[in-house]
């Protein structure tokens, strides 16, 4: 049987459609796996930077923590309780975080799209509750520590009051001659003091 102009036509024109659509259906699949492949890095990278602030930084400082607690007993409780909640977070949040990351990279380097799908939605919820947990101990950490940066900035503001006036006298050692005896001996309490204050910061850094 032979075919028809008009019907060579019609086979012609669907075969041109249906292979258009099979194009626009392949775009788009790529487009949406290209998507899910940039959210899914995006996704790792938040977690391994929270990682890192959790293992580095603020690891960092309960143990500066502890290192204080040893000559100041009131900051013994304030370092025990930023140990268990990194310790908690750590084993748990951080743990389980992990594995599903793992469990996403895995599944996108082997092109499981479907599945990698799949958990998209929990891999992104754990990275948000871990992301939020780090950062609030990580605050906390900095709010706990700013009492220390105070000190260090009331010595430094203190210090150089005490050099002026160690100027001030010695440009005027004449006048105040009969304060003499008084003067070194306050001087030297003074500077001892500040070796102290220097000595303890050192111990402890």
């Amino acid at each position: 049987m032979e075919l028809t102009t008009g019907v060579l036509v019609a086979i012609i024109v669907s075969s041109v459609a249906a292979f258009v659509l099979l194009a626009v259906l392949l775009y788009f699949l790529l487009l949406r796996n290209k998507n899910l492949v940039r959210i899914s890095n995006e996704l790792i990278g938040r977690y391994e930077s929270t990682h890192r602030l959790l293992i580095g930084a603020n690891y960092l400082s309960i143990k500066r923590l502890e290192e204080i607690a040893q000559v100041n007993l009131l900051y013994g409780d304030i370092h025990s309780n930023f140990l268990r909640r990194f310790q908690k977070l750590l084993d748990g949040k951080d743990r389980e975080t992990e594995a599903k990351v793992m469990e996403l990279q895995e599944l996108i380097d082997s092109k499981r799209f479907k599945s990698a799908r799949d958990i998209i939605g929990q891999t992104k919820s754990l990275v948000n509750d871990l992301v939020a947990a780090v950062n609030k101990l990580d605050s906390d950490l900095q709010e706990i520590s700013q009492p220390e940066e105070s000190g260090r900035q009331q010595k430094t503001m203190s210090l150089e009051a005490f050099n002026r006036a160690v100027t001030t006298y010695e440009s005027q050692h004449e006048e105040l001659a009969i304060l003499k005896a008084s003067y070194t001996v306050v001087i030297q309490k003074v500077e001892k003091l500040f070796q102290e204050y220097d000595e303890f910061i050192a111990r402890h850094e």
